[in-house]
């Protein structure tokens, strides 16, 4: 009977026997359940609950030496990636993932390298970071390296703006006035995280976490100093996605997104005197507002020059589709081996 052992009268000398069977049977009630729902249930960073014990065994990013996807372009253009090599940086081992053609997803290199522990790691280095950055400000600077602001106050139009009040020095033409050239630079930066473990729904982390230092010159001399992070979010829900591959349930979509978290300009002061002091707060407005814009718009034009495209990562096969600013790129082959 189940409960006999709970109902029966027992001798005085079986009195030992039943209270170390008392003993034995709530380890089991204590620890036996215990175990079973912290399998089935783990709990992430965030407090969400993690999906079945099946699917945390599947890595949604495999990286076994000869893993390869093709994907295609909107325009029909072919593009595959693979897992080409282990090697070691930092004692830490990263998996090389050669690309053909050659820097087709980021502007890192042909290459990338990969850590799959806690989280899926792309290593970046801080000068790698620069001269994306610089590739940036390249493309949105007609051409200069720099940021730059110019006026000109010469035209009877213009004459009126505060930006040329800040220049009535009569001592320098006024036709075109450099107001400030800047020079961000990285000095800092966390790990490149493309997402982390366990992969669930509804979850928020850093991807990205950026110091940046510089001076400005021109008209006036300051030093700003910035921090930026690009986040990374994983969708609400699983979904199923319909690939020239294949179909992939249990998708997840991953996007990531900017944030600036702090601008300071210090150490403003004039160039080339004399200028009058009531217009030097009103110069270091226009230039901290428009420098605060420059960092604005640079964050989000890194995350695609960085390869933090918009994807959808299926278990067991990795990202069957991307989002990129030429459209959707979608998985057309891919051949995954045994896990090493």
């Amino acid at each position: 009977m189940p409960n006999s052992l709970i109902t029966r009268s027992y001798p005085h000398g079986d009195t030992m026997a039943f209270l170390l069977n008392c003993f034995l049977l709530a380890l089991v009630l204590l620890f036996g359940c215990g175990a079973e729902e912290s399998v089935n249930s783990p709990v992430t960073e965030e407090g969400a609950t993690d999906v079945a014990p099946a699917l945390k065994s599947s890595p949604y990013y495999p990286i076994a030496l000869g893993n390869r996807w093709t994907y295609r372009n909107p325009d029909g253009s072919e593009w595959s990636r693979e897992v080409a090599d282990l090697e070691m940086f930092d004692a830490e081992h990263f998996h090389s993932y050669r690309y053909n053609p050659p820097g087709k997803l980021d502007s890192l290199g042909s290459s990338e390298y990969v850590k799959y522990a806690d989280r899926f790691v792309r290593r970046a280095t801080l000068s790698e970071i620069n001269d994306v950055v610089r590739d940036v400000i390249l493309e949105s600077s007609d051409g200069d390296t720099r940021w730059a602001y110019e006026i000109n106050c010469d035209q009877a139009e213009q004459e009126q703006e505060p930006e040329c009040e800040i220049d009535k020095n009569p001592f320098k033409p006024r036709i075109m006035t450099i107001l400030y050239h800047a020079n961000p630079n990285v000095v800092w930066r966390s790990h490149l995280t493309l997402f982390r473990y366990p992969l669930v729904p509804s979850a928020t982390y850093n991807a990205l976490e950026l110091r940046f230092t510089g001076r400005g010159d021109g008209l006036y001399v300051y030093d700003f100093e910035a921090e930026g992070t690009i986040l990374g979010r994983t969708a609400d829900d699983w979904e199923s996605i319909e690939t020239p591959a294949g179909s992939f349930d249990n998708c997840l979509k991953i996007q990531y997104e900017p944030k600036l978290k702090s601008f300071t300009l210090v150490d403003f002061y004039e160039d080339s005197p004399p200028f009058a002091d009531e217009y030097l707060d009103a110069a270091r407005e226009v230039v901290e507002s428009e420098i605060l814009q420059e960092f604005k718009d640079l964050l989000p034009d890194l995350i695609g020059k960085l390869g933090l495209h918009t994807t959808w990562l299926a278990p067991g096969v990795g990202p069957v589709k991307f989002e990129t600013r030429d459209g959707i790129a979608e998985l057309i082959h891919y051949e995954i081996k045994p896990a090493q």
